[in-house]
């Protein structure tokens, strides 16, 4: 199938936040490229509200991780009669959801060889990489990307609660992973930076 006819499109990043965070510039350029298309999203549950909102998508379809909640999405994957794929995550997970499934796939390359030997033996062979939204665009050649970064949309209900004036700045002080987390003390001192440079904080997260 050619490029311009495809018609109903499943993205597939199942976590975490940041990952998920960092699909919606490709997201926007689907949207853009393919603007009649049928655009949906798969993700795990307790992601779900970061793009609940993103007014680029027609669809979620989310899952939990037990094998009752596979069985069911890889079910509604096949009655959704996509005619592109693209799994972002890929991993053993995504391969059983995608296993016997007969249309398009892209598979974005993760560098997981690069990866392993940066992590534990410091070789910097993914030094000189593009970005990760980049790469993840990469998946579907020709796809190209615009320079309004990342997005995170809100229900009214949640921005009507916002101050009216001012510049805001998110705060997220949390992650998954204790080193991912940037000290509290951090957070702290720079939103008194910013707080005598006129901006108002907002914080987002859970308890």
């Amino acid at each position: 199938m050619k490029s311009d006819a495809y018609k109903r499109i499943l993205i597939i990043r199942l976590s975490s936040l940041g990952d998920i965070l960092l699909t919606t510039p490709m997201i926007r350029g689907l949207r853009h490229k393919y603007i009649s298309a049928v655009i949906d999203f798969c993700i795990r549950e307790e992601y779900r509200d970061i793009i609940d909102c993103n007014p680029h998508i027609n669809s979620i379809l989310s899952y939990t991780k037990d094998d009752s909640g596979v069985d069911i999405l890889k079910k509604k994957i096949e009655q959704g009669n996509y005619d592109l794929i693209i799994d972002l995550q890929n991993n053993m997970r995504t391969a059983t959801l995608l296993r016997g499934i007969k249309t398009k796939i892209l598979y974005f390359n993760k560098k997981s060889l690069q990866k392993f030997l940066l992590v534990n033996f410091k070789l910097p062979l993914m030094k000189g990489l593009p970005s990760i939204p980049v790469r993840y665009a990469q998946t579907l050649p020709g796809l190209t990307l615009d320079e309004e970064g990342l997005e995170l949309h809100y229900p009214a209900s949640v921005v009507s609660d916002l101050p009216d004036t001012g510049n805001l700045i998110g705060f997220c002080p949390g992650s998954r992973h204790y080193t991912k987390m940037w000290p509290h003390e951090y957070f702290a001192d720079l939103g008194e930076i910013l707080t005598l440079h006129g901006y108002k904080i907002v914080l987002l997260g859970g308890k």
